[in-house]
């Protein structure tokens, strides 16, 4: 094998190695990212949800928890609301996607984000409420992000495997 052949593929092992080593480090990165963004998100509905549900759940005001989880479900901010008296009986549900409570779901491969927060009042628990993020978005642009990430990567290959062998 010529000289110009060896430097020319070892050129280009070495940007492929290096371009591949980049491109999953980044893309690692910008998922965690995301499940960053979105825990913090679903805690702040949380605490958000509980905070304006107190009053209404102590005077069991269900015409006021109805109203506050058919708005939050229409803003699409969530995929569903369910509000729960102290003795785990539906009071409210609103949206697609509720059932049992799951207290610390998994965020890997589920479409769905649920989430369940007590609310107590002086130290009482009036109930809890459940709610569920959905992650469709945030999965889609990660996806796309993925594709265009490979996509560039794969013409800086093409590019730096043309210019070496013009080079060689």
């Amino acid at each position: 094998m010529k000289f110009r052949t060896k430097t020319v593929l070892g050129v280009m092992l070495i940007q492929t190695v290096l371009l591949s080593v980049l491109v999953v480090s980044v893309l690692s990165r910008m998922s965690e990212a995301c499940r960053q963004q979105i825990e913090y998100r679903a805690q702040v509905t949380g605490q958000l949800l509980a905070a304006a549900a107190r009053d209404p759940m102590v005077a069991y005001d269900v015409s006021t928890l109805k109203s506050l989880a058919t708005d939050l479900v229409a803003s699409g901010q969530v995929a569903f609301v369910d509000f729960l008296d102290d003795r785990g009986r539906s009071m409210v549900t609103a949206g697609t996607g509720s059932g049992p409570p799951v207290p610390t779901p998994d965020l890997s491969g589920e479409n769905l984000l649920t989430r369940d927060v007590l609310i107590k009042v002086a130290g009482n628990d009036y109930g809890h409420v459940r709610f569920g993020i959905r992650l469709d978005e945030m999965t889609a642009l990660l996806e796309l992000v993925k594709r265009k990430t490979v996509a560039m990567a794969l013409g800086v290959m093409v590019a730096v495997a043309v210019f070496s062998l013009f080079l060689g």
